[in-house]
């Protein structure tokens, strides 16, 4: 199926040139210069990847970090790619932290942006069997990276050609990882982590392989509840 993406820009013009090469590139493209349309049409459709700017009006406002909160709770399996001719590191810590994947300096050659969204969208997510890499370079600041790729590990693990008991241990490490996210008081880690396990293949995976499997289905709809208060954790983080 053709990638659908959204592009949201004040500038009308770089917008448009944007959507007209990956409209002839195969891509599905709606745009958005605004964030209340913005935030429209991501209530009313469904987007692979979302390219917005952080600045969507002349003032020195960053609608764009709010397109990402909306974004992050509207629909958790969209990436989010944040162009900017403004980047700063700590601008680009905080667009990372609402939930995007990818943070690139205005101007981009769209042949390089078109190289990232591909990536994106044929290499994270629900497309593989891995956590999103920007959750683990985040997690890095935490002091839990080792922690999230042993639960990455142990999710990968758990498949159709292993025994009951063998998949409900590698579930039940899973959601220990997960307790000791909830109880660090981390809502940031927290919603980010729901986001990426929520859309990982490997998860999905894990789902279809212990159905039959007495101990190892319980052990992964502990997991799902687990997930479940991580973004209600994430949620609450901005109120």
């Amino acid at each position: 199926m053709e990638p659908k993406l959204l592009v949201v820009d004040d500038e009308h013009a770089l917008a448009a040139t944007i959507a007209d090469y990956f409209g002839a590139r195969g891509f599905r493209v709606d745009v958005a210069h605004e964030l209340e349309e913005a935030q429209a049409l991501v209530i009313n459709d469904t987007f692979d990847v979302v390219v917005t700017d952080l600045r969507l009006t002349p003032t020195q406002h960053e609608e764009g970090l709010e397109l990402l909160r909306f974004v992050r709770h509207r629909a958790p399996r969209t990436f989010i790619v944040v162009l900017t001719a403004y980047l700063t590191p700590d601008a680009e810590r905080v667009a990372r932290e609402r939930g995007a994947c990818l943070v690139l300096q205005k101007p981009q050659l769209l042949a390089e942006l078109e190289r990232h969204l591909r990536s994106i969208v044929c290499g994270c997510g629900l497309r593989t069997a891995s956590l999103c890499t920007p959750l683990l370079e985040a997690a890095q600041d935490d002091g839990d990276s080792d922690e999230l790729k042993l639960l990455s590990r142990c999710l990968q693990a758990v498949s159709e050609g292993r025994e009951d008991a063998e998949n409900a241990a590698s579930l039940q490490e899973v959601q220990r990882v997960i307790e000791q996210v909830a109880a660090s008081g981390n809502t940031s880690l927290a919603e980010r982590l729901s986001i990426c396990l929520s859309g990982s293949a490997a998860l999905q995976r894990a789902l279809r392989a212990t159905a039959r499997q007495p101990e190892a289905a319980a052990r992964a709809q502990d997991v799902i509840a687990g997930i479940q208060h991580l973004r209600t954790l994430g949620a609450e983080g901005y109120r």
